[in-house]
């Protein structure tokens, strides 16, 4: 029987076929768990952080240096109670002084680790408990472990003098605690006096949840007392899990000036040692036992990290679209500023009305050609000059413009992250100040400018054709020509106010020298183009803050999508899933369809009983709220959908023997599917709709409307609507509302 609370054989794990795989599954785990530090401070987060620091140091300190080394000698940590002759136990089982007893408390400061010398090299710094130094003296670091070699220690066996578990030294405590993690078997030492305190149960509780081997020895008992004592003791470990574990009794005794008891004292214990480092079979039971439960138990604490993973998923997803709506109303607000007349005003309107004066221009234009030319010199006398100061006048107008929305922009969206506390600590997370403009905003909003009156220029060139050599186009030029074109395009189609007279003059103007058709296209182009610059400037604006939240929520996101799958795979333990010998591409196909099915079944009972059920009201409501859609929409999801989404099918395909590079990519290709669906622009499956689900069946979906809402289930295929019943063909190309159910 190994000495733990179960007896598993080595084939339980199965470490000849499947060490290799199992391995390559705890290192992703461990990656996942590193690449995952939960940024936002989160309600219960806190705990959650030093948690997933925990497993990540039970992965370094003890799992993955055991797997790559399955052979290595067998660890033996002598831990427990204060008081309890842990020290003077180890010196009798090795029979001569390696660790110093005493009275005064802590005794033991820095671990012994005493091993037989043709094992020296299964300790170094690179194997087991890496972060801890290796030093050949005494000492009383704690962050270094003393590495003892004795002949009387058997091939195969090591044995690790640990601090005590209930020690007044908080450090000693956490290096207790580290190194009991660390051990392939349990010697917990307990006393008379100390064999029922809480604190020494609290450790055995974690390793009889982390299915550890352990063996309790009952010491510094009077001989008199040791048979009532091991009976109690003996209840109490039956009733906590720990019936099977080996229970050894050392009687009070003699100790020598090198720290011994009497040989026969710990003849028992040291027997039954040597039996064990005789017995490979025996030895590596207790390894795959211990091994089989640790990964078990760090794959299990890995569920809740994922969890919180997909909470900030769902926190970066709500910051994420509190800036998208702000930079949205910034956005529509500055387009149609560019294009309502609003901009003419202050110094642009002065400039502007100096140009075009009290219409004589336009009057010179419409005279006869016999002295048009005259004319024209005395009416356009200085306006090349006039032209220059209404273009830097636009330039003004509109710097003025973007800027303005960008920090209102700016300051508004802060503040809005600023309510939650872990939005706060986003802002405070980069070196940008999210709270105003961009830095450089005001010059790349010049070259915009600039480069959208080149434009201006060029489509004047384009349309005027053979009248670019006319009397009327040389007269203004193209530079006058074009500051003109600016300022109808900016005025709007029906300009009011004390521009109006102005901007119907320049357009009259456009028309005489372009022609009519000529100027409504050139106006509608210069329209567009500047909405399109605008939207670009206030684009960079947006991205600042977006940057910031998607690099929160794909770091999370990606993370779940890995640990899930680790998990599953690292409690399936097998070396292959059942479609190993299937081509990639077709294993990549069945797991899509897979998945996709898998979403339509999940959605649909979310949607279940007319949406009454409690995966409606508690769960898939939330995605529903929206009233606008666009990109985001996509994110905004409840954290429990996070893991029916990500983590459950993840779970499966790691169980099944899916790669993760399989698995990303097969994740990959499923978001670049459904999060174009949330979009609104205008954008259609078109000839793949009847394959695909396209925005325009997904976004009336999202209708307000239950009946149109409850059809359209699927994520990507339109099969598993179609043979359940529930498609639903768009009534129109282009579903714009209204969304949302409040």
């Amino acid at each position: 029987m190994t000495p733990g609370h179960q007896a598993p054989s080595g084939a339980d794990l199965g470490f000849d076929d499947a060490g290799g795989r199992m391995l390559t599954e705890v290192v992703r785990l461990h990656g996942s768990l590193k690449s995952t530090p939960l940024p936002l401070d989160l309600p219960g987060v806190t705990a959650l952080r030093t948690g997933r620091d925990h497993v990540i140091d039970q992965l370094e300190d003890y799992i993955i240096p055991r797997l790559t080394e399955i052979e290595a000698p067998l660890l033996v940590v002598v831990g427990g109670s204060t008081g309890a002759g842990k020290s003077t136990l180890v010196n009798t089982l090795v029979g001569h002084r390696v660790t110093t007893p005493g009275l005064l408390r802590p005794t033991t400061r820095s671990p012994v680790l005493v091993h037989h010398p043709d094992d020296a090299r299964w300790f170094g710094a690179d194997r087991l408990l890496p972060d801890l130094s290796r030093v050949q003296q005494a000492t009383t670091d704690q962050s270094a472990i003393q590495l003892v070699a004795s002949p009387q220690v058997p091939r195969g066996l090591a044995i690790l003098d640990a601090p005590d578990v209930d020690s007044v030294d908080e450090r000693n405590r956490e290096l207790a605690t580290q190194l009991l993690a660390a051990a392939d078997l349990w010697l917990f030492v307990t006393s008379a006096a100390r064999y029922s305190d809480q604190v020494p149960w609290d450790h055995l509780k974690v390793a009889v949840d982390r299915n550890t081997s352990v063996a309790l020895v009952l010491s510094r008992t009077p001989a008199e007392d040791v048979r009532t004592v091991s009976v109690h003791l003996a209840r109490m470990m039956a009733a906590r899990g720990l019936k099977d574990s080996p229970l050894f009794a050392v009687p009070q005794g003699t100790v020598s000036e090198e720290g011994l008891l009497p040989a026969s004292y710990g003849a028992e214990i040291r027997s039954w040692l040597d039996a064990l480092a005789a017995d490979a079979a025996a030895r590596r039971d207790i390894v795959n036992q211990t091994v089989a439960g640790s990964i078990r138990t760090v794959t299990r604490k890995a569920f809740p990290i994922a969890d919180a993973a997909a909470l900030q998923v769902e926190a970066v997803g709500g910051l994420l679209a509190v800036a998208d709506q702000v930079y949205d109303e910034a956005q529509a607000s500055i387009v149609a500023a560019g294009s309502d007349g609003s901009l003419l005003r202050g110094d642009l309107l002065a400039r502007w009305q100096e140009f075009v004066g009290s219409g004589e221009l336009v009057r010179s234009l419409e005279a006869k050609v016999g002295f048009v030319r005259e004319r024209l010199v005395n009416a356009i006398k200085g306006k090349p000059q006039q032209a220059e100061r209404v273009t830097v006048a636009i330039e003004r107008a509109l710097e003025a413009l973007v800027v303005d929305h960008a920090e209102r922009s700016a300051a508004r969206a802060s503040a809005a992250w600023r309510k939650e506390s872990y939005g706060e600590s986003l802002l405070a997370s980069t070196t940008d100040d999210l709270s105003r403009a961009g830095r450089g905003l005001r010059s790349r909003t010049e070259q915009e400018v600039r480069s959208w009156h080149a434009e201006l220029e060029e489509l004047v060139r384009e349309e005027a054709g053979d009248a670019r050599h006319s009397a009327r186009f040389l007269a203004l030029g193209v530079h006058g020509l074009s500051a003109t074109l600016a300022v109808v395009a900016l005025a709007g189609d029906q300009p009011q106010g004390p521009a109006a007279e102005s901007v119907r003059l320049g357009r009259t103007l456009l028309e005489t020298v372009l022609s009519v058709d000529a100027t409504t296209r050139a106006v509608d182009l210069a329209r567009s183009t500047l909405a399109r610059r605008l939207t670009a400037l206030m684009g960079a604006e947006r991205a600042r803050y977006l940057a910031q939240a998607i690099a929160c929520w794909f770091v999370a996101g990606i993370t779940t999508v890995l640990a899930a799958h680790a998990g599953g795979a690292a409690i399936a333990g097998h070396p292959t899933g059942p479609f190993a010998a299937w081509p990639p591409a077709l294993r990549l196909l069945a797991a899509f369809v897979a998945l996709d099915g898998w979403s339509y079944a999940r959605h649909r009972l979310e949607h279940a009983g007319g949406e009454r059920g409690p995966l409606w009201r508690w769960v898939h409501r939330w995605h529903h709220t929206p009233t606008e859609m666009n990109l985001w929409t996509g994110m905004v999801v409840h954290p429990a959908e996070s893991v029916l989404v990500f983590a459950a099918p993840t779970f499966a395909f790691g169980a099944l023997g899916y790669a993760r590079w399989e698995v990303l990519l097969l994740f990959g290709l499923f978001l670049v599917v459904t999060m174009p669906q949330h979009m609104n622009s205008g954008w259609t499956a078109g000839v793949f709709g009847a394959v695909l689900h396209g925005p325009e069946a997904h976004t009336a979906h999202h209708s307000a409307n239950r009946v149109e809402r409850n059809a359209n289930y699927a994520d990507c295929l339109t099969l598993w609507d179609r043979l359940f019943g529930t498609w639903r063909p768009p009534s129109r190309a282009v579903f714009r509302g209204p969304f949302g159910v409040g």
